[in-house]
């Protein structure tokens, strides 16, 4: 099989939006790079979720492909607000949105959390101990959100590994104000920070919102719609697409 070189350019096209992205490492050549980005339900919510004007936060944006679709979506006269913890990412994140001329995309090379805090990273997971590990600054979203004047949020999308709680209990206030959430579920890693499930959905408010199952499989497309008391499907990540009542 011939490789192409990376790190590299292609145009992908996706949320009713088309544009260039670096394809930066072997997972992002895996994902994207070959055979573009494949339709799913998580696309069809960004799409239906964020509009012209729209305000979107993603939380551990990774490479920015959906920070790059977000902001295209909501054009200059809306905003994007992206953090990534892992210091190699944020660069790739930070040359995305650049590369597609989105000034109001901001890029933060931090983790979110709680509170405002310092904390080790391994990897790209928070905690984890190892010759790798780094020390990372972390926000609280709602004094983020308090200190930019964010009263409205289209779409919160947040990816972070397992750490979800703490994303959470620092952004109650935010979730108030929120339409949408994209909550990608790590249920495997969620006991690693002393959480569950019940806890996440607990915080997330899941009464106030109709809520569609994502689950992982070799479509990315299985969904079904979820209500509180209802079993989940069981494997390592899914993710929970929210929409306010």
């Amino acid at each position: 099989m011939h490789h192409r070189p990376l790190p590299r350019v292609e145009v992908l096209e996706a949320a009713g939006v088309r544009f260039p992205f670096w394809i930066a490492n072997p997972h992002a050549d895996e994902w994207w790079g070959t055979n573009g980005v494949t339709p799913s339900a998580e696309w069809t919510f960004l799409e239906r979720s964020l509009a012209v004007g729209g305000t979107f936060i993603d939380v551990g944006a990774h490479h920015g492909i959906l920070t790059v679709a977000g902001a295209l979506r909501v054009g200059p006269g809306g905003s994007v607000h992206a953090f990534e913890a892992n210091a190699a990412n944020a660069l790739v994140l930070q040359a995305n949105v650049t590369l597609n001329g989105c000034p109001w995309a901001r890029t933060h090379h931090k983790a979110v959390a709680a509170e405002a805090t310092t904390l080790l990273l391994g990897g790209e997971v928070v905690g984890r101990a190892g010759a790798d590990a780094i020390r990372v600054d972390a926000v609280d979203l709602d004094s983020y959100a308090a200190a930019e004047g964010i009263d409205a949020v289209d779409l919160l999308k947040i990816d972070v590994e397992g750490f979800e709680t703490d994303v959470l209990e620092g952004a109650q206030e935010t979730l108030r104000r929120t339409r949408s959430i994209n909550l990608e579920l790590h249920v495997d890693h969620l006991p690693r920070y002393g959480s569950s499930v019940d806890r996440v959905l607990d915080l997330c408010g899941t009464e106030n919102f109709d809520v569609v199952v994502l689950a992982r499989d070799a479509s990315w497309t299985s969904t079904s719609a979820w209500s509180r008391g209802d079993p989940l499907p069981r494997p390592g990540v899914l993710n929970l697409l929210m929409t306010r009542r």
